[in-house]
């Protein structure tokens, strides 16, 4: 485990522990508030070797976060998408996309999502080669570097939609 690392875990309000099922951290991802949500989003990156700015006014940016990687010249722009009352549209995921390609061939588009999308809005995001990482596989990365061990339970009250 790096300093980086460390320091990215302790960054966050934690909201894990060992032991959860599947469908157990599925329901505390979506019990975080919008702004934990975004900065699990970027820990979890940082511990998988990005370096992460988080822009924490996101509705007055054109994305949450920017994820670069230090050897290479690879970034990541990433939308998270959490408690969205309407769901994830298809115009969100175009412009989102739009976005993407405005800032040059070497930036990376994701979307981070606790939200269902239907088969429509993943086709236009797989079409405009914009990543979803979705609720499973979330998870999925969460327990592949172990933020569940490193993290404590501490929920941040959820708004209900």
């Amino acid at each position: 485990e790096t300093e980086q690392t460390k320091e990215s875990v302790e960054r966050i309000p934690a909201l894990l522990d060992e032991g959860l099922s599947d469908e157990q951290l599925e329901a505390r991802l979506r019990s975080l508030s919008t702004e934990t949500f975004r900065e699990l989003v970027a820990t979890l990156w940082e511990t998988e070797g990005w370096m992460t700015s988080v822009f924490q006014d996101s509705d007055e940016t054109v994305y949450d976060i920017v994820a670069l990687r230090e050897e290479s010249d690879q970034r990541q722009l990433i939308w998270t998408r959490h408690h969205e009352s309407n769901g994830i549209s298809k115009i969100a995921i175009k412009r989102w996309a739009t976005i993407r390609e405005s800032s040059g061939d070497t930036a990376d588009g994701v979307l981070v999502t606790t939200e269902s999308l239907t088969t429509a809005v993943e086709r236009v995001a797989d079409n405009r080669n914009l990543t979803v990482v979705g609720l499973s596989t979330l998870v999925d990365r969460i327990r592949a570097v172990e933020l569940t061990d490193a993290l404590d339970d501490e929920r941040d009250e959820s708004p209900q939609a």
